[in-house]
Formats: C-alpha cells, sequence, structure tokens
C-alpha cells in the first residue's frame, strides 16, 4: 500500500488532485519535481556526505565564527524579532496614520480645495468645526468657491497628510516582515484599527471624487424614474432634484449590471429613510467601509492556507493603506465591492470549491469588467497543468524543446507554451471551456433585466475613459507630440486624435506583450496569483491611458496575496504616489505643472523598477559588472543546491585549482554537477565540475 494512499477492497485508491492545489501536494509529481528552463539540476550526493558537509561548514573560514560573532548575531535577530512583534511600535505607527487622517478633517473643507462638499455636511453642520477652529480666517466651501483666487496650499497639505500615512504603514509593513506567525487577536486589531481609520473618512467634509453622485443617479433611473441606466443618460431627466450634482450628465452607465442592482438596492432603501442625498451617500459610503473590512478578511483567510506567517502582512498592506481607505471609505468606489468578490473566488479556489469560485470570479466581473483580462490566465494554468499531469514532460522539457527556445527568461513564456501547444487534448480544451462557460453564464443571466440589444454595452466603448487621455504616462507624453505634428501643416484637432490613437495603440501592444509574458507564472494558484498581480500593475501603469488613484487598489489586493518583494515594494510606492495627485487639482489650467502630474504619481514605482532591473543586469551599464576571477591555486567556493534523500539544502564545496582533478575523481561515484548552459567566453568555468563566473552572485 502507497504512503498516505487508503486501500479500499483490496485495491489502491488515489485522491484525484485539485488543478490549482497549495501546499506539498499541490502539483503532480512531474510538475513538483521540474526545473526552470536554463536552470541547472540539483546535485546529488550521498546521505552522509551531505550531512559532514554541512556540519564542517564553519572550517570554511580560516578560524571558524568567534563565539562574539555568533552571540551579536544572536542578540540582533531577537532584536529584529521583538521589535517586529512588539505592539507599542506598531500601535505608534497606527496613531501617526489616525492623526494624519484627523488632519484631512480640518484640511479638506478649505476654500483652496477643488473638491465637492460632502452632503453629510448638510446634515451634520459641526463636520466644519475642526477646520473653523483651525484656521478662522480661512475661507470654507460653503463661505466661497475653489475658484475665488484662494492660496492652493491646502491641496498640497492634503495630499502630504496622506503621503506621510502611506510612509507610516510602509513601517508598519517593515515590522511584519519578519514577524512569526499571527494569532487571531491579531486580525481583530487589524480590522479594528482599520474601522477606526476608515469610519474618520466616512465623516471627511469633502468628496474627492463625484462618482457617488453618478452611482445615486444611476439608482435613481432604475428605481424613480424607471428607465434602463444602460440606454438612458441622465440628463433626460432634468426635473431630477440631484442633476446638477453629477458630471457626466450625457453620459451612459459603464459599470457592470450587478452594481446596478446593487445601486437599485440602495436606492430604495435611501427613498424608504426619507430619499435625502445626505442619506444617500452615507449608504454608500458605509457599503465601501463594510466591503473594505470584509477584503481584510478574506485576504487573513487566503493566506491562513497559503502562507500562515504573512497573514498579518499582506492583511496590513491592503487593509490599512491610506489610499484604499481614502478611495472606499471616503469617495465609496464600487472596486471595493468588485474586489470583495475577486478576493472570495481566490478563497474558493484555495478551499478546492472551483464552481463556486467561478460563480464568484463571474459576480465581480459583472460588477466592473476589469477582472476580465485575468480569466485567460486561469484558464490556461488549468490546460498548462492538465498537460503536465499527463506524463513526466516537466522532467524532459527543456530537452524536447528546439535549440532556440532553451534558456532566458522569454524563452520562459515560449517553452510553456510550446509545451502546452505540442501537448494539449481536445478534453483540456473542453475543461477550459466549461470554466469559461460559468463565468460568462453570471455575467449574461445579471445582464438580462437590462438587456436592450446590441446597444446595450455601446457606452463601454464610446465613454469618455475609452476616448480621451487624462492623469497617465501617455498624456505626459501626448502634449509634446501634438505640438511636433501641428509643425506638419495638420490641424489642431486632428493632430490630437491622431497623436492619441497611436498612443493608445501603442500601449496597448506593450501591455499585450506584458500580459502574454506573464503567463510563464501560471503552473499553479500562487503564480497564477503573481500574473495576476503583475497584469494589473502593467495595465495602470502601461495601458490605462485614463487613470485615477482608485484604479492602484486593484493591484495592490493582489499583491497584499504574495510574498513580500520588489511588486509589493512597487504597489505601495504607486499607492503613495496616487494620492499626490490630489495635491494638483487645484492647478488645472493655471499652471503648466499640472501637466506633469503623473511623472509625480508614477515616478517613485517606475525608478525603483529600473532601479532592480538596472541591478539584475537588463538594463545597460556605463560600466560592466566585473565577475569573480580566477587565479590557480586561489581557493574557489561553488553554490549549488544539494538533494539529500530528497530534500534540498544548501551547501558550499571549498577546494583549489590546484587540487581539482584529485577532488574531481573521488567524488565522480557521488557527486554529478551539470553547468548551465555555457556562452563560450573561455572561462574556466567551460571545464567539468568548476563554477561558472557570477553565479554566486544571486541573479
Amino acid at each position: 500500500m502507497r504512503h498516505g494512499s487508503p486501500r479500499t477492497r483490496g485495491r489502491t485508491v488515489r485522491r484525484r488532485a485539485f488543478p490549482l492545489m497549495v501546499g506539498p501536494d499541490a502539483q503532480p509529481t512531474a510538475t513538483r519535481n521540474a526545473r526552470p528552463l536554463g536552470e541547472p539540476p540539483a546535485i546529488t550526493v550521498p546521505h552522509h556526505t551531505a550531512r559532514a558537509d554541512l556540519a564542517n561548514r564553519h572550517l570554511e573560514r580560516p578560524h571558524g565564527i568567534s563565539p562574539a560573532r555568533r552571540a551579536g548575531a544572536r542578540s540582533l535577530a531577537r532584536f529584529r524579532t521583538r521589535w517586529a512583534l512588539d505592539p507599542r511600535a506598531l500601535f505608534s505607527l497606527w496613531l501617526l496614520m489616525e492623526l494624519c487622517l484627523l488632519g484631512t478633517l480640518a484640511i479638506a473643507p478649505l476654500g483652496g480645495m477643488t473638491q465637492s462638499v460632502s452632503p453629510l455636511t448638510w446634515a451634520w453642520p459641526w463636520l466644519f468645526t475642526p477646520a473653523r477652529l483651525l484656521f478662522p480666517g480661512m475661507p470654507l466651501h460653503v463661505d466661497a468657491g475653489p475658484q475665488d483666487g484662494s492660496a492652493h496650499w491646502p491641496a498640497v497639505v492634503f495630499a502630504g497628510l496622506l503621503v506621510v500615512a502611506t510612509l507610516a504603514l510602509g513601517g508598519v509593513l517593515l515590522a511584519c516582515v519578519r514577524a512569526r506567525a499571527p494569532r487571531h487577536w491579531h486580525l481583530a486589531l487589524a480590522v479594528v484599527g482599520a474601522a477606526i481609520l476608515g469610519g474618520t473618512l466616512v465623516l471627511l467634509p469633502s468628496l474627492p471624487s463625484d462618482d457617488v453622485f453618478s452611482y445615486v443617479m444611476y439608482g435613481r433611473i432604475a428605481i424613480v424614474h424607471h428607465a434602463n441606466p444602460l440606454i438612458a443618460v441622465p440628463s433626460r431627466f432634468a426635473n431630477d432634484p440631484f442633476l446638477g450634482l453629477v458630471y457626466w450628465r450625457n453620459v451612459r452607465s459603464v459599470y457592470g449590471p450587478i452594481w446596478l442592482l446593487m445601486s437599485n438596492g440602495i436606492t430604495a432603501l435611501a427613498e424608504a429613510l426619507g430619499g435625502s442625498l445626505a442619506t444617500y451617500v452615507l449608504l454608500f459610503k458605509l457599503l465601501g467601509l463594510v466591503c473594505h473590512l470584509v477584503n481584510m478578511v478574506l485576504i487573513w483567510a487566503i493566506l491562513g492556507r497559503v502562507a500562515p506567517r504573512r497573514r498579518l502582512l499582506g492583511t496590513l498592506m491592503y487593509g490599512w493603506s491610506p489610499l484604499c481607505l481614502l478611495e472606499f471609505c471616503a469617495s465609496a468606489h464600487n472596486d471595493a465591492l468588485m474586489l470583495t468578490f475577486l478576493l472570495l473566488s481566490v478563497l474558493l479556489l484555495v478551499r478546492r470549491w472551483e464552481v463556486p469560485a467561478l460563480l464568484a470570479f463571474g459576480i465581480a466581473v459583472a460588477i466592473k469588467y476589469v477582472p476580465i483580462a485575468l480569466l485567460p490566465v486561469y484558464l490556461f494554468a488549468i490546460v498548462y497543468l492538465r498537460v503536465m499531469a499527463r506524463g513526466r514532460l516537466a522532467e524532459h522539457r527543456e530537452r524536447a524543446l528546439p535549440r532556440w527556445l532553451r534558456g532566458g527568461d522569454a524563452a520562459d513564456v515560449r517553452g510553456v507554451m510550446w509545451v502546452v501547444a505540442r501537448n494539449w487534448r481536445w478534453s483540456d480544451l473542453w475543461a477550459a471551456t466549461w470554466r469559461l462557460g460559468i463565468v460568462l453564464a453570471v455575467v449574461i443571466v445579471a445582464t438580462l433585466p437590462f438587456w436592450a440589444g446590441p446597444g446595450t454595452f455601446k457606452s463601454i466603448l464610446y465613454s469618455p475613459p475609452a476616448q480621451r487621455l487624462n492623469n497617465s504616462l501617455l498624456e505626459v507624453i501626448m502634449w509634446p507630440l501634438i505640438g511636433l505634428v501641428r509643425l506638419t501643416g495638420l490641424r489642431p484637432s486632428w493632430s490630437q486624435i491622431l497623436v492619441e490613437t497611436v498612443l493608445k495603440a501603442a500601449a496597448m501592444i506593450a501591455f499585450g506583450a506584458l500580459w502574454l509574458r506573464e503567463f510563464r507564472r501560471a503552473r499553479g494558484l500562487p503564480g497564477m496569483l503573481s500574473a495576476w498581480a503583475w497584469i494589473l500593475f502593467w495595465y495602470v501603469v502601461v495601458a490605462s491611458g485614463w487613470f485615477w488613484p482608485w484604479y492602484v487598489t486593484w493591484p495592490l489586493a493582489l499583491a497584499a496575496l504574495r510574498p513580500w518583494d520588489r511588486l509589493s515594494v512597487a504597489t505601495v510606492l504607486l499607492a503613495g504616489g496616487a494620492v499626490t495627485q490630489y495635491a494638483f487639482q487645484p492647478l488645472y489650467g493655471l499652471s503648466p505643472v499640472y501637466g506633469y502630474r503623473a511623472l509625480f504619481v508614477f515616478g517613485p514605482a517606475l525608478a525603483y523598477c529600473l532601479w532592480w532591473a538596472w541591478r539584475d543586469g537588463r538594463l545597460p551599464r556605463l560600466v560592466p559588472r566585473q565577475g569573480p576571477v580566477w587565479h590557480v591555486g586561489a581557493p574557489i567556493a561553488a553554490s549549488a543546491p544539494i538533494a539529500v534523500n530528497g530534500r534540498v539544502a544548501s551547501a558550499t564545496a571549498t577546494s583549489t585549482a590546484t587540487s581539482t582533478a584529485t577532488s574531481t575523481a573521488s567524488a565522480s561515484a557521488t557527486t554529478r554537477i551539470v553547468s548551465p548552459p555555457r556562452r563560450g567566453d573561455g572561462l574556466p568555468h567551460q571545464r567539468e565540475g568548476l563554477p561558472r563566473a557570477g553565479a554566486a552572485s544571486g541573479r
């Protein structure tokens, strides 16, 4: 009887593995034993040899490690662990974040801000009290409009407070990186802290975004005026008392049918409670706060099964983010509800409930159509794992590939595609088709109450976000190009249309290449989540010509499910840069600096990504990196993974060039070293048994 396999009626019964399982048994044997293309196989040595090598590692140094240095290292490790788990440090950083958000309550209603007045101030005038006490001489929104020539420093201070809160969040995350497995009471403290932070922003006297008025109007179109918000525009109902607050009066709803149904429900509840605008806005804000807190619990539950040690880190990375709190609790964006069902689908996948997970994913798509770009990655992961489970293709994948497909990062993408293209079956296509059918069925069923022919979704194609460039890097590039095109004698309007079309096409091509490149990660659930996070990150940075700060919450929620790495840092930097956009809103049409606001938004994250690319050698260097120089008689250190009875350990083998011939002869019976693909540079690593130059640099 096989180990771990139950015996039923005299025969061995194997459990049917879920395609995207998590843990040591997450993938079939052929996939678990696979190694990436271009990576050398592990060195296999006998058990006693590896144990002796690991035990005598201290002999590599001339005099070993001194007791004082060993004690210092232990003290430093204890200090880091204690600081990481110290609740006083976490509370101090949380208190700094709360003070920054309380400062926004006093800054937001000042006359230098261009934000709309929150309808909550009509019902609760005491919300202006902090501003009147701290700035008695400054005009407020209720006293003077934002275009009265007042100073614009309140907008800068408002954005600066959010940046300081983001820096405090960075300190919290650094404190949690080395934290041990958290307890359930950590979740309670994290949720309570987020509830206090979010409740503070619910009472913000201004609205950073006016989209909540569009939500109110679309709900009233269906409930009060008995029309279809996917067909009728708000300007058609001129007698509606809330029409004057809507910015997009001549635009149909661009949101999914599930969100329209949710807006209808909130509208019916608000009308039952009196129908005041303050009631509408408060209900939408409370919905955003509740969804935000539920998302924290979902992230905790997902990481509890994927990586329990990172539960607190991922939960705080999303839950205490000032950007998420501002956009979901103060602006009440529907992205919070979309992320709720997206994270719910991931949790159901982790628990191996695939059909309910597909239903939840379909609801997320029917709220906002952004997750539709992630669905092909999931379907490809299903097909890839089914192909790899049918044989020992993983062990012989590189040998079966053509020569032009071997080696390098790009070849990894081509190699994965090649394996699927050469070994797929009709059953794999059917497995992807019925999963796609479930998601599409949810969207179709939700659209039936609003269906009015092929023109139902025309608003998605002809909406301003699909036609214009705003707040993005493409807009920064657009204006100089328009000036160059106008030198040819073309009309200004035609010049702008031509430049915008070319830039949007180029951005979509670049994003398509990056989107296909992320398919190489889709070899299991953790890799699929990484691909999803990277896809949303590249969409926000590269392809989103119409950008607003709440778009960054998409990759931030998925990056919280991954290990702390360069994508996590880049996403947090992007979230911190996104809040700086609120400092430039009063400068619209008044200063040329307004045209370069996207550099402040995307600059820190892009600079960090470029620095990593330069460090990894993917960008050209003025001075080439020098590898280790080999000398005859000098000690040579070679690091390679060692497999001891099926387990991989890291060991360092030290020898000299003069004794290589004798040591190789004695170890040839037990040790097999296969060097990576050689580049023919004439260095000594081309000899059997010697390490390649630069192999220990960690690249």
